[in-house]
């Protein structure tokens, strides 16, 4: 079925539209439906390289080198971008963690690594389920509630499971520094907007410290959010004490990723 070129916004009502959706749609469908050419052709690509990797992990060891030294810190966080699958294995610590079938072949030990692995693996579940479960061609949410509520519900818990994991990551820095009377830094300066500055006052709530002075500075319009003030500070873009704000938060990230990166070298293969 050829579709007609619409001047203005395309409805259901203009002619040439497409008024079926779904596989009992009775006008011609163009492309290779997903199930079963597409879902064969994929599983046979990742049998093969599912096999390239096994093969590669059998006869070609690594050199791993000695094994991690234990003064190395802990506080090992992932790049900023996967911050909230960092906060998703945290929540796992808070979940309950019992043990079903105890002295039984069927023992099932649900603790932390058990949510873990699960809260982990729900987005790509998700992702995986949702061809099955929506496969109309229609792409505007109205006419795709599966979808839309799959994609709403993936940006909240991304969103939500960052603002964890930087609760936990201020909460982990202070306390050190409570426990061991160092001196709190003048300024803290959070990557974010008025949610991560709220994660953040969160964190110093939940331990009963006493804040230093905590600001964050949100990307795109470079607002910059002070805490107990509802409404941002706009500066100017050739504002100096702006460009000394973007200039540590830049400098943060470099330092951050590249001591994270070696972190994890030592870690992984014992530079």
């Amino acid at each position: 079925m050829e579709i007609e070129h619409v001047k203005e916004k395309i409805l259901e009502g203009r002619p040439g539209f497409p008024r079926e959706y779904g596989p009992q749609r009775r006008d011609h469908q163009p492309g290779i439906p997903l199930f079963p050419q597409e879902a064969t052709r994929d599983l046979v690509v990742i049998f093969l390289l599912t096999g390239i990797m096994f093969f590669l992990s059998a006869f070609v060891t690594p050199l791993l080198g000695p094994a991690r030294s234990p003064q190395l810190s802990e506080l090992i966080v992932p790049d900023w971008y996967l911050l909230f699958s960092w906060g998703l294995l945290k929540v796992a610590d808070i979940l309950p963690q019992f043990v079903v079938g105890a002295g039984t072949p069927l023992k099932a030990d649900f603790n932390a690594v058990f949510w873990g692995d699960l809260l982990t693996g729900i987005p790509i579940i998700a992702l995986l389920l949702l061809p099955f479960l929506d496969r109309g061609r229609e792409a505007r949410p109205a006419k795709a509630p599966i979808r839309s509520a799959v994609g709403v519900a993936g940006i909240a818990s991304i969103f939500t499971s960052s603002l964890y994991a930087i609760r936990e990551v201020v909460a982990r820095r202070f306390k050190r520094l409570d426990d061991q009377g160092e001196v709190f830094p003048d300024i803290l300066l959070i990557d974010g907007g008025k949610g991560q500055l709220g994660a953040a006052l969160a964190a110093f709530s939940a331990l009963a410290i006493e804040p230093p002075m905590v600001i964050s500075l949100a990307k795109r319009e470079e607002e910059v959010f002070v805490m107990h003030v509802d409404e941002p500070l706009r500066l100017s873009r050739h504002s100096y004490a702006l460009r000394l704000l973007q200039y540590v938060r830049d400098e943060a990230h470099r330092f951050a990723q590249h001591y994270h990166h070696i972190l994890r070298r030592r870690s992984t293969l014992g530079e």
